[in-house]
């Protein structure tokens, strides 16, 4: 992991700490997380196994196939796809995408 932010003003940044925090919890530990936020491929990264058994992981923005593509094999072994759809952006003239799974395994 890199811990790092695709977005500009944040390059100079690492977010280890941040993306690591879900750690002091044990796994299996919540019913819902959402990834929206600096360093998304490492927090998705560590949230995986903190989502309980039909538990929800939302991750904002998944358009950006590189805030996804690395673990896109491990999701798809442990989650299915309940929500995946374009979306006007608020206050804004763009689409987002927000993909919403539910671990099944």
């Amino acid at each position: 992991m890199l811990y790092l932010s695709s977005d500009a003003q944040s390059k100079e940044f690492r977010f280890e700490n941040y993306a690591k925090a879900i750690e002091d919890y044990t796994d299996g530990y919540f019913d819902l997380v959402l990834v929206d936020g600096r360093a998304r491929p490492s927090c998705l990264y560590h949230s995986i196994s903190k989502v309980k058994i039909g538990g929800i992981l939302i991750l904002d923005n998944s358009e950006r196939v590189h805030y996804h593509e690395k673990m896109d094999d491990l999701i798809e072994k442990k989650f299915e796809v309940l929500v995946d759809g374009m979306a006007p952006v608020p206050f804004g003239e763009w689409f987002s995408c927000t993909t919403v799974w539910r671990k099944i395994r």
